[in-house]
């Protein structure tokens, strides 16, 4: 549009200026109107290209270059900060035109609005582990993941070898190292390499259904744990489990979290049986849970989650109390219409629930 504007200009007025001097509005009205509009269109370009507001270019630039040596969440964190920062000063030149009676509010007013609600999207997909929703950082994931997997397929199985012809000093020859600090150095070693390959994954990824026997059923071979949400985004019951299941993702990196919305994963899912919960290993479909009830109800939370997932036997955890039972004290049942197969305990592994769990049915 700044070229069209400014060829435009060049043909009525014979050249192209951002000056208004020697004009007037009777006989250079379209002249007039070339200039406003080439100056609204350099304000834009500068405002986008020199204000690290997202979802403005000047973020996603910042963004790129963070991404280079941070991770996702931490290089969306920097954004946010920074488009927050930008706002309050967008805002307040807002006040400051509005003391200088200038006609500029509305539109600043209008544009913060606007950027702030952007920002809130990236904040609130940052904290649920859903900045694959973003195109930018959904490529910087995809790259991140990609190289990590061509570098382990690539890796020499001789790049690292522990004493590997004698060790050498000043020139001279050493007498080898002992057989205790050759097992030593092979323990630790063992043990790095072991954690190295258990946190492989430590985010929440999004699932698409072209990508479900993928990233779901062949994944879950060897004994690998996935975990798949299905949730509905217009449900109230589903936003509680939202941020639970994406810290847990951070918490245990050795299981692969993923989530995706319940009709596009299975179609004709029906909404009142999310959230539900599918474990997958070794290629088969171990347990399937429906609800809030085992997670905690209304109040479910990370520990909450960690726990059920102890019980199942997916991870290991250090808790000693079941964290449910406290939001079972201070979230009573309103009236005695809960399940009479389940006892009084709504949220604990009952025999009844299990075999119903293991054994349901998409309705």
């Amino acid at each position: 549009m700044l070229g069209a504007w400014a060829l435009l200009l060049a043909v009525l007025h014979g050249r192209v200026t951002l000056s208004l001097s020697g004009l007037f509005y009777e006989r250079d009205f379209f002249s007039l109107l070339c200039i406003a509009m080439l100056n609204t269109n350099v304000a834009m370009l500068l405002f986008n290209l020199l204000v690290p507001c997202f979802p403005l270019d000047c973020s996603r630039i910042l963004a790129s270059v963070l991404l280079f040596w941070m991770e996702p969440g931490k290089a969306a964190g920097v954004v946010v900060v920074c488009s927050v920062i930008a706002l309050v000063v967008l805002v307040g030149l807002s006040v400051w035109s509005y003391a200088e009676r200038s006609a500029a509010l509305s539109l600043n007013l209008v544009l913060a609005f606007w950027l702030a609600m952007q920002t809130w999207r990236l904040h609130r997909s940052r904290l649920q582990g859903d900045l694959a929703s973003d195109p930018l950082f959904a490529a910087a994931m995809a790259a991140r993941s990609q190289a990590t997997a061509s570098a382990t397929a690539q890796a020499p199985s001789n790049s690292f070898r522990l004493f590997g012809g004698g060790a050498v000093s000043l020139g001279k020859a050493t007498a080898p190292p002992s057989s205790q600090a050759c097992l030593g150095a092979a323990i630790v070693l063992w043990a790095e390499l072991k954690t190295a390959a258990s946190a492989r994954f430590g985010e929440l990824r999004q699932l698409v259904r072209a990508e479900y026997v993928r990233e779901v059923t062949e994944a879950s071979a060897e004994g690998q744990w996935v975990l798949v949400l299905l949730y509905t985004e217009s449900s109230l019951a589903c936003h509680p489990m939202m941020r639970p299941w994406a810290e847990a993702a951070r918490r245990f990196p050795s299981v692969k979290f993923m989530k995706g919305v319940a009709s596009e994963i299975i179609p004709d899912f029906p909404d009142s049986l999310t959230p539900t919960v599918i474990m997958y290993k070794d290629k088969e479909c171990i347990k399937k849970v429906q609800g809030l009830a085992e997670w905690g109800g209304s109040r479910v939370c990370v520990d909450s989650v960690e726990w059920v997932l102890a019980e199942l036997g997916i991870v290991q955890s250090e808790l000693e109390e079941d964290p449910r039972a406290a939001a079972e004290m201070t979230e009573a049942p309103q009236d005695g219409s809960e399940d009479s197969d389940e006892g009084t305990d709504d949220r604990s592994y009952t025999s009844a629930r299990l075999e119903r769990t293991l054994r349901g049915k998409w309705r």
